[in-house]
């Protein structure tokens, strides 16, 4: 079978498999399931393991966690969607080739968005327990942390230090 679904949640599995026998086989098409991985990286990793050819077609699964919100540009259905909403974007909705999705989510891993000055704020969040703390090893005071922090949530697509937070260790920590 030319298409890959590429998630662990084995309803969701099963429920794409059902719709994708509708498609043409001459199609390739890989789902890939956001919310099944720990990590912008692993979903990375898989991606250049499965070794898409160019004639692949990506479709990304958005769901609620943050690797969800930062993939947001990427991501053409949500998992809340209906039936007939898979089924439509399976047949004519947006598809990424696999080098755009691949150099979409390097770009996000790589902080190519983020100023010398964020990711120095980031980074020191990362090895620190609080925002003072942070402020204190980069010489900054928590106010500026908090502005740089914002800045790196819009730019990343999150909402909160909290998400920001959660980034940084699913990407840096556990990836």
């Amino acid at each position: 079978m030319p298409h890959m679904i590429l998630t662990k949640d084995v309803f969701l599995n099963k429920a794409l498999s059902v719709i994708l026998q509708q498609t043409s086989p001459s199609r390739k098409v890989c789902i890939v399931d956001i919310e099944s991985f720990r990590s912008l990286g692993a979903i990375y990793k898989l991606l250049k393991r499965k070794k898409l050819t160019e004639k692949h077609q990506v479709i990304f699964i958005g769901g609620k966690d943050v690797s969800s919100r930062v993939l947001d540009p990427l991501v053409t259905i949500y998992r809340k969607s209906c039936f007939m909403e898979f089924r439509k974007q399976l047949t004519s909705g947006r598809m990424h080739s696999p080098e755009y999705a691949l150099n979409h989510i390097s770009r996000c891993r790589n902080l190519c968005m983020l100023s010398a000055q964020e990711k120095k704020t980031l980074f020191a969040l990362l090895d620190t327990d609080d925002t003072y703390a942070a402020a204190r090893k980069i010489y900054l005071s928590p106010k500026t942390i908090y502005t740089y922090t914002n800045n790196i949530g819009h730019k990343l697509n999150l909402n909160s230090i909290l998400q920001v937070r959660q980034f940084i260790h699913a990407e840096f920590e556990l990836g």
